[in-house]
């Protein structure tokens, strides 16, 4: 299988696990906004090896046949900070984290935040579309950047974040910015040429 077809097979296998979240408000709107989801989540995935790409993919077949929900389990991680005391009462019916994936989990956030601050530093104005990068900057129930990446990071299998690891440390090893990269990805499916072209578009929002 072909990295292009890879990503769109576990973007099919993600989009299943979406749809059946269930949120306490009820349904979000996002849940019915396929071209968005497609867009973000193809956007990330190709900054991804793809030992990583395939490592993830049997992650998901395998959640699959035991019925779990990754998507759904990401959100509940996340709700270590973004609800404390809700995440207590949930907590023991999440999967039991080793410490060396915890491990591997924060070193990739941190790899994250790292390439978010310097997305942030660059481009300014599309940054400031998105999530805060800190989860000590987010207000009550905003989810940061930080906190989103070690909630999705926590579902992945060790193989997978082992691969992810490699992945990253390869990219940093070139003088890349994984985020920068996602992003660039992002506004050209959204129909700009460059990055330049975009954060001017979104600075000239800003002003009016």
């Amino acid at each position: 299988m072909d990295k292009n077809k890879l990503i769109t097979e576990i973007i099919g296998k993600e989009w299943t696990m979406f749809d059946a979240v269930r949120n306490q408000g009820g349904r979000a709107s996002c849940q019915n906004d396929f071209i968005t989801f497609d867009i973000m989540r193809r956007s990330q995935y190709t900054i991804w090896s793809e030992p990583a790409l395939a490592s993830y993919f049997d992650d998901l077949t395998r959640a699959r046949q035991t019925g779990e929900n990754l998507l759904s389990m990401k959100y509940a991680f996340m709700m270590e900070d973004t609800a404390p005391q809700e995440y207590v009462r949930i907590a023991g019916l999440l999967p039991q984290v080793s410490a060396h994936k915890r491990a591997l989990a924060d070193r990739l956030t941190a790899i994250q935040v790292e390439w978010s601050e310097e997305l942030s530093r660059r481009y300014p104005h599309l940054a400031g579309q998105g999530r805060p990068i800190h989860k000590a900057d987010a207000l009550s129930g905003e989810t940061s950047i930080e906190t989103y990446a070690r909630g999705e990071l926590l579902t992945y299998s060790e193989h997978t974040l082992e691969e992810l690891e490699i992945c990253f440390e390869g990219l940093r090893s070139l003088g890349e910015n994984g985020a920068v990269l996602v992003m660039e990805e992002t506004v050209r499916r959204y129909g700009y040429a460059t990055m330049e072209d975009a954060e001017r578009a979104y600075a000239g929002r800003a002003v009016q």
